[in-house]
């Protein structure tokens, strides 16, 4: 993997997420061994209304496998509310 050519990129992703006004979910795990579970709730504390933190259990490239059902409905709940837009 060519690292050092991600790694000149900076991703402000917490100045990117004020300027979101569409519903918000955020879904982190505390077992993510490569996005600390901290920036998960800061990116869910930047991000305007409407807005939900769901926590799952998982790597950060298994959650979805490992919390598959909070995480569907997680995702469900997000389209749902949506449709009711």
């Amino acid at each position: 993997m060519p690292v050092r050519w991600f790694a000149q990129f900076t991703y402000e992703t917490i100045d990117y997420i004020k300027q979101v006004h569409c519903p918000v979910t955020v879904i982190h795990s505390k077992d993510d061994e490569i996005v600390p579970f901290d920036f998960g709730l800061k990116i869910y504390e930047a991000a305007n209304e409407p807005k939900e933190f769901v926590e799952i259990s998982g790597s950060h490239n298994d959650g979805f496998l490992v919390s598959g059902e909070i995480y569907e409905k997680a995702w469900l709940k997000w389209l749902e509310f949506l449709q009711r837009r």
